[in-house]
């Protein structure tokens, strides 16, 4: 199985993932960074300000795609 990576930058860093995860296709391992971003978001949404998230998806070598989230707060 292949081994993909799930770079993360949120409000402007990036954590490199140096582990992976193995999927056994690109279509898996999006399906796997499109459910990671409501958990990440539950651990890092303030309620004061503005979030950004987005989680590049790599084979090691290419990006392959890139899931984005956003959480304006507007008063």
């Amino acid at each position: 199985m292949p081994l993909f990576f799930f770079h993360q930058h949120l409000n402007g860093r990036l954590e490199k993932d140096r582990r992976g995860r193995r999927f056994p296709s690109v279509d898996d391992a999006r399906v796997y960074a499109v459910h990671r971003i409501s958990a990440i978001l539950r651990k890092t949404v303030s309620s004061t300000t503005d979030t950004y998230l987005a989680t590049e998806v790599s084979d090691g070598e290419h990006t392959l795609c890139v899931v984005r989230a956003k959480v304006i707060i507007q008063r």
